[in-house]
């Protein structure tokens, strides 16, 4: 994405506000989806900020096809671990949590409906990726 993006421009301004958000990512993550905190036990802080690093390149992505690409290669990667395609829209959920709290009253409309619109595209993405659930 441009960094004329809503999405952008609100991960910008939180960062100028100061501080590490991916702690409280994580943390709001895991209050959301418990059953994910086991499957990171093996993660040290280091780690987890580079997976997060690759969670926000993936959210700015405005590449069509190099989307396609890394959101088959990161399902693909993760689904013999135990992590479900709502996993991923629960992360995104939390990043955009975190950030609407940051940012308080500078929060917009705008980051609100862009922030939607792209965890939307990203979590039919990802349930693409994922086999049907079989039923009895």
């Amino acid at each position: 994405m441009t960094t004329s993006s809503p999405l952008y421009e609100s991960l910008e301004r939180a960062a100028e506000q100061g501080g590490d958000l991916y702690p409280q990512v994580y943390a709001r993550f895991f209050a959301a989806c418990p059953s994910a905190e086991p499957l990171m036990w093996h993660m040290d802080p280091l780690m987890r900020a580079r997976m997060m690093d690759e969670v926000i390149n993936l959210l700015l992505l405005e590449d069509t096809e190099g989307e396609i690409t890394l959101v088959e290669f990161e399902a693909h990667s993760h689904q013999g671990s135990g992590v479900s395609a709502e996993m991923f829209k629960v992360l995104f959920e939390a990043i955009r949590d975190t950030l609407r709290v940051c940012l308080g009253a500078d929060w917009t409309g705008g980051y609100e409906a862009a922030w939607q619109a792209r965890i939307d595209q990203l979590a039919c993405a990802f349930n693409g990726q994922y086999p049907e659930p079989k039923v009895a």
